[in-house]
């Protein structure tokens, strides 16, 4: 009741925004031109009889999906959900506050160096309708492309405003970009003394009625996420390293030096240790280049849309046979909608992590048992412990027919000291099944398992594809730590279910298949620090990014078929699997000798000759599942 009570205010202001958004009816070809930056529309803008009012509901409605955008803040402060649109309404009544003080700051700017006669709120129109590519913030909060769509909502932001200043002012886009420039300049400036007085007061007033101390530091924001802490316990904290931490980082600095030596010159390490501060040098330039490389490619499809070519491409369409066109609209819309659904699906992929996080939702301790398990020996016996974590096509805690089998095939060989824990939901940091009756599209995934029973195998892609954004959340800088947090719980939890003793030191292995890898990878970093016992991990064609746990493990084995076509999506989607990210985790374990990469021959990723099928057979007369089998249980060590 609870998140649909969330769910519905939510709703409630987003209905809100989008009725503002229908009141601008009239406007939407003007809208339209902005967003397209044809100067045309601004000229139509200074005509609009209520231009300014249209264009401070523009700016509501970019600050409502903004601010919802970049929530990924207020659930790291743990905002209570009956606070939680509240929290919202005010970072929206503060945006529209830094609009009117811009305004402002511009105007000023306009009539000191370009023209005198400007009025206000000519200026303030202007600004306003520039917010547009902002109402578009939603998509801010996408995980893994989240930061590079806020730069590029920016950019785009900032040519609407040139274009409308050239319009306004009859001056050159150069100077135009220096005044959109200079009044930002101004706003800072405000923000920073006059205003500073309004800025402490309505964040002393935020805190007091949302009831928690709100960060917004961005090194704070980190912190408090990497340690797990509360708000509030910042204040003990002086913000200086601890010895551990001081060790740590020196030893990681040392390293680093070390294995630059082979590029650098002893002057250039000197210079070098500059940088010291930094603790590490991580791949971070990298994805930021490959960001921007992206978003030349998007601008160029931009231009490419909205150029002569555009008039050409519309020329060429309407010249085609009704039926033709009837065809292309056809398939025109089912994209869009497509579109439009895997939006929305990774839109709302976080939200789970992210309300396990603000205490939202708690997590299930309800455990599936299954057969092999029977077959556990006393814990008192227990050598090591193997959790398995299964891929995208799970969807509870009891595990898929072909990962029984193979888990039991598996207890078969393995020596009697094992025990193996594998019921667990990894795609969950509630471990709640999806059917489970406390989530609200429970109903609609029962539809889909039902089907899913009956042969209707394109239905059960819906949970791949649930599952695969999981994987992508648990790769993202804003919502991995969090993610992986909540499923180093959830093992923890499953580990203790199945007699765990904390203080006894036995080591364990985990076996990834497919996404299964990068949610044991990212919650390793987390269980490590806290079991502080050996731990191994076998990767089954796994598909994972390379800044995750590899330099917390003793060893990593990665099993891949000649023939899987979806292990390779994870080396090439993720730079910091590639060889130029010479300081990633990934690269730097494979050059400590930590990670093996080992060939299971001409086997796919699943289904027929997959790792786990259990019919066909290879050249040596095994099955493909019996090799597998074989292989994992040689590369599983006892002490």
């Amino acid at each position: 009741m609870k998140q649909l009570i969330q769910a519905l205010a939510l709703l409630g202001l987003l209905g809100i925004a989008g009725l503002l958004l229908l009141f601008l009816a009239p406007s939407w070809p003007t809208l339209f031109g902005v967003l397209v930056l044809d100067p045309r529309a601004f000229i139509t803008i200074k005509s609009l009889r209520f231009g300014l009012e249209e264009a401070i509901i523009v700016v509501f409605i970019a600050s409502v999906s903004e601010a919802i955008g970049q929530s990924f803040v207020l659930f790291v402060n743990r905002i209570p959900p009956s606070r939680f649109i509240f929290s919202l309404l005010i970072t929206s009544i503060l945006y529209a506050f830094n609009f009117g003080i811009w305004a402002a700051g511009l105007w000023l700017v306009t009539i000191l160096l370009f023209r005198g006669d400007t009025r206000l709120f000519e200026v303030a129109s202007t600004l306003g309708f520039s917010y547009a590519p902002f109402i578009f913030g939603l998509a801010i909060a996408l995980p893994y492309a989240g930061r590079a769509i806020y730069i590029l909502l920016i950019l785009w932001s900032v040519a609407a405003l040139a274009v409308g200043l050239t319009v306004l002012l009859n001056i050159s886009l150069l100077h135009a970009f220096i005044a959109s420039l200079l009044g930002f300049l101004v706003l800072l400036v405000f923000q920073r003394t006059i205003g500073y007085p309004f800025i402490f007061a309505v964040h002393w007033l935020t805190e007091k009625l949302l009831g928690v101390e709100l960060v917004i530091d961005k090194k704070h924001l980190q912190k408090i996420v990497d340690s797990g802490i509360n708000p509030e316990d910042l204040e003990k904290d002086n913000g200086e390293e601890t010895e551990e931490e001081k060790t740590k980082n020196e030893a990681l600095w040392q390293n680093y030096l070390t294995e630059m030596s082979l590029f650098i010159s002893p002057i250039s390490k000197k210079f070098l240790r500059i940088g010291h501060h930094l603790e590490v040098i991580k791949t971070q330039n990298l994805k930021t280049v490959l960001e921007y490389v992206g978003l030349g490619f998007l601008g160029l499809c931009l231009i490419l849309l909205f150029s002569p070519a555009k008039t050409w491409l519309q020329e060429g369409f309407f010249a085609l046979d009704d039926a033709v066109r009837l065809t292309f609209d056809l398939i025109g819309s089912s994209l869009l909608l497509l579109f439009l659904g895997l939006f929305l699906e990774a839109l709302t992929s976080p939200l789970e992590a992210l309300g396990w996080w603000a205490g939202w939702y708690s997590p299930s301790r309800v455990y599936a048992e299954e057969p092999w398990q029977q077959l556990a020996p006393p814990q008192h016996q227990v050598q090591r412990y193997i959790v398995y974590l299964d891929g995208i096509c799970q969807e509870s805690t009891r595990l898929k027919p072909y990962a029984q089998n193979f888990l039991a095939e598996l207890y078969g060989i393995l020596p009697a000291q094992v025990r193996i824990v594998g019921n667990i939901m990894p795609y969950s940091t509630t471990n709640r099944a999806l059917t489970d009756s406390e989530r609200p599209l429970a109903g609609f995934w029962q539809w889909v398992e039902t089907n899913g029973q009956k042969g209707h195998n394109g239905v059960m892609a819906l949970i791949n594809l649930r599952n695969l954004f999981k994987i992508v959340v648990s790769a993202d800088d804003r919502y991995g730590p969090i993610f992986n947090q909540g499923s180093a719980g959830v093992i923890l939890e499953a580990l203790l279910h199945n007699d765990y003793p904390l203080a006894s030191k036995i080591p364990i292995t985990f076996i990834g298949y497919s996404g299964g890898a990068q949610v044991s990878l990212g919650a390793i970093i987390y269980l490590k620090k806290f079991l502080k016992v050996p731990i191994e991990m076998i990767s089954l064609g796994g598909v994972f990014s390379g800044n995750v746990g590899f330099l917390q493990l003793d060893r990593f084995y990665h099993l891949v078929g000649e023939r899987d076509t979806v292990e390779p999506i994870g080396r090439t989607i993720f730079p910091e699997r590639w060889p130029i990210a010479w300081l990633s985790y990934w690269n730097q374990a494979r050059r400590l000798g930590i990670i093996k990469i080992i060939s299971l021959g001409p086997t796919h990723h699943n289904g027929v000759m997959g790792y786990m099928d259990g019919e066909r057979t290879l050249a040596d007369g095994r099955t493909c599942r019996q090799q597998t089998v074989d292989t994992v249980a040689k590369l599983i060590s006892f002490p």
